[in-house]
């Protein structure tokens, strides 16, 4: 988080926390949801493991997502460094 605030102006605190907020809200609240439905989707296939598949295709999702972030902080590396 230090990085995330750190590239903030100080007078955009409200902006720069709203990207935080809206990810704690997916994270915590809406993707507990979708694995859940996955898990019943998938009941019909796997059975008792149906849980454990829902699960697996969220953790390839944070794969994904954190190339996402390491493509997002080279960009802002190179941004800040020409803007230096």
């Amino acid at each position: 988080m230090r990085a995330f605030w750190g590239c903030c102006r100080p007078g955009c605190a409200r902006k720069c926390s709203a990207p935080a907020g809206a990810s704690n809200v997916l994270g915590f609240g809406v993707a507990v949801q979708i694995v859940g439905v996955l898990s019943d989707v998938f009941r019909a296939r796997f059975g008792t493991n149906s849980l454990r598949y829902a699960m697996l295709g969220f953790a390839l999702v944070n794969i994904w997502t954190t190339a996402h972030f390491i493509i997002a902080a080279r960009r802002l590396r190179r941004a800040s460094a020409v803007a230096a």
